[in-house]
């Protein structure tokens, strides 16, 4: 349990909140089970004495490190990572998924949104318009940074924004909606992720293309999503 939640007794004010550190822990869950890697370090729990007390706080950064089984490889997931004095401003998202092959190579970075919220529009459940935006904003500050701890080099892996959502239908039903069919064309939409929901099999199945995929196979998917604003034909 996370001692600090608050106990809902009138009012659901920090739901939000609470479905953000729920995603968060959930998608540990399934890096744990998806690959061959094994938990490393972790920053999510504290010894205090006799007890161990959570760290998840909001604005609070912290991270989980996995260590490949079968090569050189770590994952990497934070929570609330700050990315600051970008052109853009500040960025900090929610949840940020860090994959390298070998210690010398640049990590890729996948950001998550965790959002609360389901709009209803021409007839579909989706995620919040203004939160896909959101994730643009996010991948394109943090794209063309030029930090003096981080050269532009691995400024350029920031490659895809994914809003995780609670889609009120059965989730199949998603695979065939413009908010997931977008993750693969520019690399930025939405996937189901609903409390009570026995398996995230979307989300699931996005996070197992991702680790198994080869660094060649995640450049050229870099390259394609640059480049993909660029087949839009004139009439469209």
């Amino acid at each position: 349990t996370l001692s600090h939640l608050p106990i809902f007794q009138t009012t659901f004010k920090d739901l939000p909140r609470v479905y953000e550190y729920w995603a968060f822990l959930k998608l540990a869950d399934l890096l744990a089970g998806l690959t061959q890697h094994q938990l490393d370090k972790q920053e999510v729990l504290t010894l205090h004495g006799d007890h161990w007390q959570s760290q998840l706080t909001q604005g609070q950064a912290i991270s989980l490190t996995f260590r490949s089984l079968t090569g050189p490889g770590t994952l990497k997931l934070w929570y609330n990572r700050s990315f600051l004095d970008l052109a853009l401003g500040n960025q900090r998202p929610d949840i940020l998924l860090e994959i390298k092959h070998a210690p010398e190579e640049t990590p890729f970075w996948i950001f998550f949104d965790a959002k609360y919220r389901v709009h209803h529009v021409q007839g579909k459940w989706a995620a919040p318009t203004a939160s896909l935006n959101q994730m643009h904003r996010y991948r394109d500050a943090i794209v063309t940074q030029i930090h003096p701890n981080m050269g532009p080099k691995e400024a350029q892996k920031a490659m895809a924004g994914v809003v995780l959502f609670p889609y009120p239908l059965d989730e199949s039903t998603f695979a065939a909606h413009p908010q997931f069919l977008s993750l693969e064309k520019v690399g930025i939409g939405a996937l189901p992720l609903r409390p009570g929901e026995p398996e995230a099999t979307l989300l699931a199945g996005y996070i197992s293309d991702l680790l198994n995929a080869s660094v060649e196979a995640l450049e050229e998917q870099l390259i394609h999503y640059r480049l993909s604003p660029q087949r839009i034909k004139p009439s469209d």
